[in-house]
């Protein structure tokens, strides 16, 4: 070959800063896909392929970089696939271990993830000075130039990484979602009510996640936010026994979800081009049982408005307490046993039922209101909500009786036990939720232990105080 023959390629610097950037963008996007997608395993590995299949970096800016960048999105990793499976990991050896040694395992399993938290926000912080450094001390040769490049990429998507981090692991996680447990030191109400705050407040920031690169992580919290919302918004809801309310808000939590999983099988599919049936992380399997729990409450509380409507919703998973109390009252052949809502502590004036279904179906597009005529419901302060007995209602002298006993107890100057010996009664109360108490009536004397009637209890007040969704 002739010299005139030879050909030379011409390295255009413009074209390798472009695929430059081109690249670390690919790679980053797809590294936080495979994150939004819970396939922790695929993000590691796209991780170590994307830095040893690279071309040897340019510049020292690379070299600082680089290797910051791998080992913080590999923590990104490990800090994600805990998250997600924190509560599977503390499940784990409760039947091996006494209560204080859980809970110690609980708090100190809490405590490391947090530190792996700020630990990460740290190295973030560190990387995006560094890169602000290397992009400053750049000339503007070639090589420079695309490491000037890709160092403001990096330096951009880190500032946006931890504010990331900080709504999702700090504002949902340990401000909202970790207290839960605790939520019967802070009152459950008042938990509910400041978590929504937050929720609102954490909605306000998430905007300023506007970098396209973060649309896939953008995208579960996102779900996770509104999924909060909803769910607590209608336990406030039930506690206020707003009928339509909780409906709308158990409604809207199952579009949503459907949603959720229509996209993310799309997504999946799209990466992986064959779909798995992998199971979902421990927290949006706790989001579907604080729902299914929530449903539970929804068809007991408001039995009699669907049953008299003849309105049909769909259970699912959920616990059917109806059947439940039936068959504790047969077993236990109880009087009575209702449900009565504390009207002085609603936010606003009792209506009673009054909710009008206009088509078969339970929606709550479909609901009318109409004020009730009936005065029964303005009379008294302790409203029957349930009500299962061997008569078609709570008679005056039980409801009386039940009344005094629970503002006794409520008050600290009884207990929820009491026996009448010259009517031969005896009554049972519990305060099961926020202004709901349930209320036992046994015209024999049943003893203040009993097995049964004390197992129900307890089964009652977890159940719908939610104080075992995890």
């Amino acid at each position: 070959m002739s010299e005139t023959d030879e050909t030379y390629v011409i390295l255009d610097p413009v074209t390798m800063v472009t695929e430059e950037r081109e690249r670390i963008e690919k790679t980053i996007k797809t590294i936080f896909q495979w994150i939004a997608l819970f396939k922790y395993e695929e993000a590691r590995n796209a991780i170590n392929q994307a830095f040893e299949t690279a071309a040897r970096p340019y510049g020292t800016g690379h070299d600082v970089l680089f290797p910051q960048l791998k080992k913080y999105l590999n923590d990104l990793v490990d800090v994600e696939r805990d998250y997600t499976q924190l509560e599977k990991m503390k499940a784990k050896p409760f039947n091996l271990m006494r209560i204080k040694d859980i809970k110690d395992f609980k708090q100190n399993l809490t405590k490391n993830f947090l530190i792996n938290v700020d630990r990460l926000r740290q190295g973030l912080q560190m990387m995006t000075d560094t890169s602000n450094s290397s992009q400053l001390g750049d000339s503007s040769s070639s090589s420079n130039s695309t490491s000037s490049d890709s160092s403001s990429i990096l330096s951009g998507i880190a500032p946006q990484l931890d504010l990331y981090i900080k709504s999702r692991f700090i504002m949902l996680h340990e401000e909202v979602i970790m207290k839960h447990n605790d939520v019967h030191s802070l009152g459950r109400l008042e938990y509910y009510k400041e978590s929504l705050k937050k929720i609102e407040e954490l909605k306000g920031i998430m905007p300023e996640l506007n970098s396209d690169l973060m649309e896939p992580l953008l995208g579960i919290l996102n779900y996770e936010t509104i999924a909060i919302e909803n769910l607590f918004s209608c336990y406030i809801s039930l506690a206020q026994w707003e009928f339509a309310e909780s409906l709308l808000y158990l409604q809207l939590f199952s579009k949503h979800y459907r949603e959720f999983i229509r996209r993310f099988s799309e997504k999946e599919h799209s990466l992986r081009k064959v779909t798995k049936g992998d199971e979902f992380p421990e927290l949006y399997k706790w989001f579907c049982r604080l729902y299914e729990l929530l449903l539970s409450k929804f068809t007991l509380y408001f039995s009699r408005i669907i049953k008299e409507e003849g309105g049909k919703i769909s259970r699912g998973n959920s616990a059917d307490y109806c059947s439940k109390i039936t068959e504790f009252h047969r077993k236990t052949k109880a009087n009575s046993i209702a449900l009565l809502l504390d009207t002085k502590k609603l936010s606003r004036p009792f209506l009673g039922d009054g909710y009008k279904i206009r088509s078969g179906d339970l929606d709550a597009d479909s609901l009318e209101f109409e004020a009730p005529i009936n005065q029964q419901y303005f009379r008294d302060q302790l409203e029957v909500i349930y009500f299962l007995g061997k008569d078609d209602k709570l008679g005056d002298v039980d409801h009386s009786e039940i009344a005094n006993l629970y503002i006794e107890t409520i008050n600290g100057r009884g207990k929820p036990y009491f026996y009448n010996h010259n009517a031969k009664k005896t009554y049972f109360v519990s305060l099961v939720d926020e202004n709901i108490f349930l209320g036992l009536v046994y015209h024999t004397e049943k003893k203040e232990r009993d097995t049964d009637i004390q197992k129900f209890i307890d089964e009652m007040n977890v159940n719908l105080k939610l104080t075992k969704v995890f």
